[in-house]
Formats: structure tokens, sequence, C-alpha cells
């Protein structure tokens, strides 16, 4: 009998689970069809939307390419502009014909609807003899540009979503009429005139999930999921006949049946043997479970009963090896966390001195800022030289640049961290972005008596696709540290070089070599992680976000990210490839 209801609670399972993932597949596919006629409409919408922003700048472009819209996008069958005295100043020629959606506008429910602002969505039984809809989007001006689409392509999109044997998908518009659907075969009618007959078995919440009978055609009761399309009033239905859902956990039950009847046929036949040979080995068993329940984890049990018990000794000997190995990976997994721990630690650490630096760094360039203001601000008597007064206020200018820079480097700092850092690319004049570079970091290299070698490839492209101000970020932050880190009469070399030209591309290399003092080969593998400096702790050294930031850029514009060599005492090069 336990046997029996265990069989019976197994099956009512199979069937639960088999609605389950039928409901939960069908949820899925409902979602991916929303979904692509959400974008099917969308585009529809952008694409006249652009249009119309023509208007404004160009009226002859804009009628132009309002025309020409329905060649380039052939699911538009009508489109036009209507202006705010209730003209049409441009579309297609298909307006002109009887049968014309938009020849009548004047005396519509949707002008009226769209000329007092707001946006308009109606499904069409019939567009050139297929199911289609009007979307008619109000204009800050006072017009209204409509267009009337085909929706053949979404139907094509709707037959490839992936439903199974037995399933049917299909759309639903506001008055319940079929506008788009996965097997044109399983409807009877025509599309412009077939209405779900039981759409009010379906619920009208989204995603709420029922069972109710098929339309016209389908056999007996199906398992259905509707769910509705955001801003439109349609509905996407996925179905399956309950007798094809089902199919499996029929099969699971005829089988399970087969073999109960077999268990309990062997079961009467053994019951008397098997009660006079399991007593030993469940000794063994028991004395087994109790040496792993003291921790003898390489306690093994050795049975050759030649029955079930062998299994369950078997089983029991893999369940001591896996809590063995489950022991020694959460010894593992504790070393583990330990280490995890200690970078964090580190980490810790390393921001604390960061702001410790930081603090610094802003209070020297705040103090000379506030010190020499405050200083010109009482000079109301003219005592000091306008020599004086113009020394002060680039000195200010510096100082704020300087808290500028420093500022910026923590917002992309905290941009990387949040994964909010962005690259723009456009078309950009090498050679007068790699002169800018050396001009913005000449000065300081003369100041600190520093020599800049430029070293340009005459092979470089004129023009190449990048985002300007973050490649010069990216240089800017390697020639500065590379200045600084050389000492006085030291050399810095700048060069670019074309590895690889493509037919529609190029490979370059960014290369700064330097004769400073160079990095521990300790230090390379946390150079670039934000906080670190890979100089000696006595060297000058900033907030430690430059060579972070750098490797992030370099990346984000399609490098492997900045890489380095360097050798104690002689030097480092850093370099990226894009």
């Amino acid at each position: 009998m336990a046997l029996m209801f265990a069989g019976g609670m197994l099956l009512w399972r199979l069937y639960s689970l088999q609605r389950t993932d039928t409901l939960e597949r069908q949820r899925i596919i409902a979602l991916h069809a929303s979904n692509t006629v959400a974008s099917f409409i969308e585009d529809k919408r952008e694409k006249l939307d652009w249009v119309h922003k023509l208007y404004a700048s160009d009226p002859i472009i804009f009628a132009k390419s309002l025309s020409a819209l329905t060649q380039e996008d052939p699911t538009f069958i009508e489109v036009a502009f209507i202006d705010a005295r209730a003209e049409i100043i441009a579309g297609n020629s298909l307006m002109e014909e009887r049968d014309s959606y938009l020849a009548s506008f004047n005396s519509s429910q949707w002008y009226k609807a769209a000329s007092l602002g707001e946006e308009v969505l109606i499904s069409l039984r019939s567009v050139a003899d297929r199911p289609g809809f009007l979307l008619a989007i109000p204009e800050s001006d006072g017009g209204v540009i409509v267009g009337v689409v085909s929706l053949e392509p979404l139907q094509k999109s709707l037959a490839t979503i992936g439903v199974g044997n037995g399933e049917r998908a299909y759309v639903l518009a506001e008055d319940e009429i079929l506008i788009a659907y996965s097997n044109p075969t399983s409807i009877s009618g025509s599309a412009e005139t077939d209405r779900y007959p039981n759409a009010d078995e379906i619920a009208k919440d989204s995603g709420v999930v029922t069972i109710f009978q098929g339309y016209k055609g389908s056999d007996g009761p199906v398992i259905g999921t509707t769910i509705v399309i955001p801003n439109t009033g349609w509905r996407v239905v996925v179905e399956i006949s309950e007798e094809v859902a089902y199919t499996q956990a029929r099969e699971s039950m005829w089988v399970f049946m087969q073999f109960l009847i077999l268990v309990i046929a062997l079961t009467i036949i053994q019951i008397r043997w098997i009660s006079n040979k399991i007593s030993k080995p469940i000794t063994e068993l028991a004395h087994a479970a109790r040496m792993l329940g003291q921790g003898e984890l390489s306690h093994r049990v050795e049975l050759k009963t030649g029955n079930e018990l062998d299994l369950l000794a078997k089983a029991l000997n893999a369940m001591a090896g896996a809590l063995a190995q489950a022991l020694a990976s959460l010894e593992q997994k504790a070393e583990d966390l330990k280490q995890a721990r200690e970078a964090a630690d580190r980490t810790s650490r390393s921001k604390s001195e960061f702001l410790a630096s930081i603090g610094h760094d802003l209070r020297t360039p705040l103090n000379a800022i506030l010190g020499y203001a405050r200083i010109l601000g009482q000079n109301k008597e003219k005592e000091i030289s306008p020599e004086q007064q113009q020394e002060w206020l680039h000195t200010i200018e510096e100082s704020a640049q300087h808290l500028s820079m420093i500022i910026n480097d923590i917002v992309d700092l905290f941009k990387i961290e949040v994964q909010r850092l962005s690259v723009f690319s456009s078309d950009v004049q090498l050679h007068s972005l790699l002169a800018g570079v050396c001009k913005k970091v000449q000065t300081q290299a003369a100041e600190k008596n520093v020599e800049l070698i430029y070293q340009p490839s005459p092979q470089l492209p004129t023009l190449i696709e990048v985002d300007p101000k973050r490649l010069q970020q990216v240089l800017l932050n390697l020639l500065d540290n590379a200045i600084k880190f050389t000492a006085k009469g030291g050399t810095v070399y700048f060069r670019v070089t074309l590895l690889k030209q493509l037919q529609s591309a190029a490979i370059i290399r960014f290369e700064i070599k330097d004769t400073g003092a160079g990095i521990a080969p300790d230090k390379l593998v946390t150079i670039f992680e934000p906080f670190e400096d890979g100089h000696s702790p006595h060297a000058q050294h900033g907030a430690g976000l430059g060579l972070a930031i750098s490797q992030k850029l370099a990346q984000l514009m399609g490098s492997e990210g900045v890489k380095v060599e360097s050798v104690l005492g002689k030097g480092s090069t850093f370099w990226f490839e894009i």
C-alpha cells in the first residue's frame, strides 16, 4: 500500500511538474513574443519620429524622406504628415487611392485623439490583404505623423519563436481579432475576420495563467498563457492541447505501473530469502554509519551479498568519500576566504592610505588657491605689483587645474567601480592629437630638466577612429608618471608605431619608456590596481589612480590593456595597442 501511495504521489508530482514546465515554457515564449511585437512597434515609432525631425530643418528633404520611407521599409504601406491645419503636407502616393486608410482621416476617431496630443495604436484587419496596424504620433508643433504598417514580418517572426509540437502562439488585438499567429493552418477562416471565440476565458491581467478552450478548430481543452503587450492593449497567447502536454506523464504512468507490478511479484518471491540474509549486512551498515557519524570518514563497508545491500554499501562508501571531499573543499574554501579577507584588508589599507594621500593632494592646491585669492582680495590699495598679481593668478589657475585633474580621476575611478565609464569613438586627426599630448607635458618635462623624445612612425595613418578624450587621458597619465619618476637629466621616450595595416583599420602601439628608478618585480602584480603605487614609498607619488584608470580606459577602447616591463634602477616601459 505504501508503495502504491508513493507511486500515486509520484504520478501526481509528475503531472504537476509537467504542467509547471509547460506553463513556464509558454510564459517564456509569450514574453519573447511580447518583446518581439513591442520592439517591432517601437522600431516603426522611432522611424516615424526620426523622419519628422527633418521637418523643422528642411521640409523638402522631410517630404522626400517621408515618401521614401515605404521603399526603405516595405512594412510601411502608407505614411503621411498632417499639419496643425489638418492638411496632409507630405506622404506616399497611396494616399490618393480610394482604399487608403488616410483618405477620410478628418472624421476618424484616431485623428481626433492624435490631434489632442494622444499617441494612437489601432489594429487593422486588412492591410494589403494582411493584418496590420495604424500608428499616429502627435508632434509638438500641432501636427500628426501617421503610418499604416503591415504585420507580415511579425507573422514570420512569430512562426520562429520556438513553439513545440502541438503548441500555438498568436497575438490578439484590442478587439480580440487575431493579427499574428505561429501556425496559420490551425486558424479556420481568414486572418481578417477570425475572432477568438473564447476570449472571455483568457485572463486580462499580464502574466496570469489559466486553462481555457482553444479557438475554432482546436480539439478539447488546452493549457494556455496570456501576457499583455505593454502600451498596446494587445495580448500574446500561447496554448497547447492537454492531450499533447500530458503525453509524457501518461507514458511514465504506464511504465510505472508495469514496474510496480514487477516489484510486488519479486518482493513476494524473495522476501523470506532476503530476511535470512539481511541481518548481518545491516549490522555492518549500522556500524559503518556510526563510524561516519563519529568523523571516521576513511572507514569503508565491504559487502558481497549479491543483492541491493551491496548498492547501499557502495552508496554509503560514496557518501563517505563525498563527505571527505566536501570537508576538504570546505577547508580549501576557508583558506580561500582567508586569502580573500587578507586581500580585502590590503584593499582597505590601500584605501586608507589613498584617503590620507588624497587629503594632502586636495589641500595643497586648495591652500594655494585660498591663500593667493585672499591676498589678492585684500589688495585694495594696490600694494602688489601687476606682475606679482599676474604670477599669483597663474599659480591659482595651475592649482585649480591640478585640483580638477584629481577630482576627475576620483570620478573616473568610481565610474569604473560601478561600470558606468564609457568611451565614444569618432574620427580623429592622429598627428594633431599626439602633438597636443606632447605639448601638454613638454613644460612639465622642461621644469624637471627631463628630455622628452617623441618618435612617431612615418607610416602612421592620418585618421583613426577612437575616443580622443580617453586616448589623451591614458597617454597623459603614462607620460606624467614617466616624467614624475624620472630623475633630473633623464630621458622619456614617447614612441607611436604602426604594427599592422588592415583594409579598413590599423593596429597602433603606443609606448612610453623612461630611464627612471624602475619598479620592483613584486609591485608589478598590483601596479594597475586602484590606490596602488608601484614606486618606492620615499619617492614622489600621487593618489595611485592614474594607472588603474588608464588600464580600464585602454580595455574599453579595444586594447588588451596596458602592459609594463621594468628593471629596478634602470627604468620602465609602458605600452598598449589599439
